[in-house]
């Protein structure tokens, strides 16, 4: 069975989207154009106004313009996504990014 699912409402008109799950809701990435990246959830399926934007992230690199939808939020609210193929953990409170080279944790004077 197929259903209509209504977006939201982004604001511009020069945008790209890219549809994903994120901790159990819909998710949509929404990309404008070198500038930001917003991220919209829908908390109530087949409720418009139940579309929720949950943050902001800017782009830093404005030729470069594709982050991908989060991969996940831990619970002091970063959170995990991919930008230029490597890992990013971008921090909404503080709008910080960390980039992560590898998942491998660096070894410090031989010890890990």
């Amino acid at each position: 069975m197929f259903e209509e699912v209504v977006q939201p409402d982004y604001g511009a008109v020069d945008y790209e989207r890219v549809l994903g799950v994120l901790q159990g809701w819909l998710c949509v990435m929404c990309n404008y154009q070198g500038v930001r990246a917003d991220v919209w959830v829908l908390k109530e399926f087949g409720v418009r106004d139940s579309w929720t934007k949950l943050f902001s992230i800017p782009y830093l690199d404005p030729l470069w313009f594709h982050y991908s939808v989060p991969l996940c939020i831990d619970v002091g609210g970063e959170v995990m996504l991919e930008y230029k193929s490597v890992l990013v953990i971008y921090n909404p409170k503080h709008e910080t990014d960390v980039y992560i080279q590898s998942l491998v944790s660096p070894v410090v004077d031989g010890q890990v």
